[in-house]
């Protein structure tokens, strides 16, 4: 969107501050509704119509005293109070030096300037309604999920803990019936070793005797 500012009589007993709005969509648009500057109303739109190039022509009616803060730099858009309340068209104030009784009818009659978008208050409430359904859904499945595998998780621990119980207990008792036995191989081996050094003794006693004998039978030969 962009306006014109055509130069009026600033005089409050002359005709107001006007105002030509140019416009892609009078979409949120409609006459009569209010002008405000900085929050304040200071006039209204007085008619719509539409130009040769599809554009949208809007003609504004300001109240004069509030023609020095409006110039080149303002900007027009349309707001609305809140989300449901009634649109309006907002300008922005030209804090520049530039204002329009200085601007020359002749070369400055129009001027194009940027227009922030309206917010389309029906688009929004739709996404945040859809929004809020993917959202319970989400809610939902999670929930289904959620109540469908902790029953199985849960009986998947039990019966786990269960064979865990289980080894612990066939372990204990193997345990309990391998201990005797087990001490009865020790106790066997123990003897064993026992008994190997008492041979070992008595090879070493025999080979004693042993050779004492030989030495005796060899004395005997030789006399």
């Amino acid at each position: 969107m962009a306006f014109a500012l055509e130069q009026g009589w600033i005089s409050w007993w002359q005709r107001p501050l006007r105002i030509t709005m140019v416009a892609k969509s009078a979409k949120s648009l409609s006459p009569g509704m209010e002008v405000k500057l900085s929050g304040l109303t200071v006039g209204r739109l007085k008619t719509l119509s539409i130009a040769d190039d599809a554009r949208i022509i809007g003609k504004l009616d300001v109240d004069p005293s509030y023609a020095n803060f409006i110039g080149p730099s303002s900007v027009l858009r349309v707001d609305q109070e809140g989300l449901i309340g009634d649109s309006f068209i907002s300008i922005t104030p030209d804090l520049s030096k530039t204002k329009p009784k200085e601007l020359n009818r002749a070369s400055d009659s129009t001027l194009e300037l940027p227009l922030d978008p309206a917010l389309d208050t029906r688009e929004l409430l739709i996404g945040l309604a859809q929004t809020r359904m993917r959202l319970d859904a989400t809610i939902a499945n999670a929930g289904k999920v959620f109540a469908s595998d902790v029953p199985i998780t849960l009986s998947s621990m039990r019966q786990g803990a269960g064979f865990f119980s289980d080894l612990a207990k066939a372990l204990q008792k193997e345990t309990e019936d391998t201990a005797p036995v087990v001490r009865e191989t020790l106790q066997s081996g123990q003897a064993g070793v026992n008994q190997l050094g008492a041979a070992g003794v008595s090879v070493i006693v025999t080979s004693e005797e042993l050779r004492g004998l030989i030495q005796t039978l060899k004395a005997m030969f030789d006399r």
